[in-house]
């Protein structure tokens, strides 16, 4: 083996160093404020071409070479604000991300604001206000709906004049606006607070994921056992309008190792 060559073959090996690659990087991303996956979310490397998606639960791996050395890894997904990683990618060692917490984007969450609206049709349907639990006014977190929904009273204050049969109320879906005057009626539903807090409003005519929206928007509420936070609740409330003390208790399985998930929630008032 002549000399030209000894010396080529130590070039290419000081190169190949150099772009050695990493085994792997992997990681899971979840909501911050849920701790539920977020599937579909885009991770990648700053820089380069390199990217995947979470999968349902929301984790990721990165099978393809990474250069060693310092990276920035940018993970993004709808609704959700940006998130940028240094990581430090070596020759020995798996670079795990687990867990990666994104935050809602509350910008999208301001657009989107949406209020319940109860007339008194609404509360008289049953000849009983009290099957009507006021924490489900509690539609966005804009000050001035919330100031709307509580202190002035959802059955007389109409936000742009619109009434309750101009939006549109889903759960798991299911619209369940009345078929004869097109409003909801939340006593039909209104002892199950704990399992309601997965919530998606849209404004006006905007389009939501399972339906369009009237003039009011769209409440849509996802009760599905597999997407409730895991654990146990029990809580009191004493109040002295629709009623006076209310005691509620709910169990979330959280999604187990066979597929299936399931919720029991009880109050009494």
């Amino acid at each position: 083996m002549n000399q030209h060559f000894k010396t080529f073959l130590l070039g290419v090996a000081v190169l190949f160093s150099g772009l050695v690659s990493a085994q792997q990087l992997q990681g899971r991303v979840i909501d911050d404020a849920t701790e539920d996956p977020i599937p579909g979310a885009v991770i990648s490397i700053v820089g380069t071409s390199l990217s995947v998606t979470s999968d349902a639960q929301g984790y990721f791996v990165f099978t393809e070479t990474i250069a060693a050395g310092n990276q920035q890894v940018s993970i993004k997904a709808n609704e959700y604000l940006a998130k940028f990683i240094p990581i430090v990618i070596t020759l020995d060692n798996v670079v795990d991300l687990d867990p990666v917490y994104l935050r809602i984007d509350a910008i999208t969450q301001e657009q989107a604001v949406g209020i319940i609206r109860l007339t008194e049709n609404d509360l008289a349907e049953d000849n009983n206000a009290s099957t009507n639990l006021s924490g489900l006014l509690q539609a966005t977190r804009d000050q001035f709906l919330r100031a709307a929904a509580f202190d002035f009273s959802a059955t007389f204050f109409r936000p742009r004049g619109l009434d309750s049969e101009d939006g549109k109320v889903l759960i798991n879906g299911i619209e369940m606006n009345k078929v004869f005057f097109g409003r909801p009626q939340f006593s039909n539903w209104g002892g199950l607070n704990d399992l309601q807090r997965n919530q998606v409003f849209t404004i006006g005519l905007s389009p939501a994921e399972n339906t369009f929206g009237g003039y009011a928007g769209v409440q849509s509420i996802n009760m599905r056992a597999s997407q409730q936070r895991a654990g146990a609740n029990i809580s009191y409330a004493a109040a002295n309008r629709s009623y006076e003390g209310r005691f509620m208790g709910t169990y979330n399985s959280g999604l187990m190792s066979n597929g299936w998930a399931y919720s029991i929630s009880a109050s009494r008032r």
